[in-house]
């Protein structure tokens, strides 16, 4: 595991609290590795990833419609701006 990073690493450069990293793997939205004894790492794809949910976050975007869009797949750049497209309409006509 020389290229992964240890939950405290992650929390300091994405400035989530360790708190957040572990409810997001709860949710499915990231999948840090882990090692023999249990403690998660992130690796280069999990912090890509953490970057993305943080970005859709200021967005605008919940953790739900998060994990709608990405569902264990690859980001889509494109399923995410029409997504907030619509929520922005929904806000408009409210």
């Amino acid at each position: 595991m020389a290229e992964s990073l240890d939950i405290a690493e992650v929390a300091r450069l994405t400035g989530l609290t360790p708190r957040a990293l572990r409810f997001y793997g709860a949710r499915g939205l990231v999948t840090p590795l882990r090692t023999g004894s249990g403690r998660r790492h992130y690796g280069p794809a999990e912090l890509e990833r953490l970057h993305h949910i943080t970005a859709m976050k200021r967005a605008g975007l919940t953790l739900a419609q998060i994990q709608k869009l990405t569902a264990g797949k690859p980001l889509d750049l494109r399923s995410l701006v029409e997504a907030q497209i619509e929520l922005l309409e929904e806000r408009e006509r409210a």
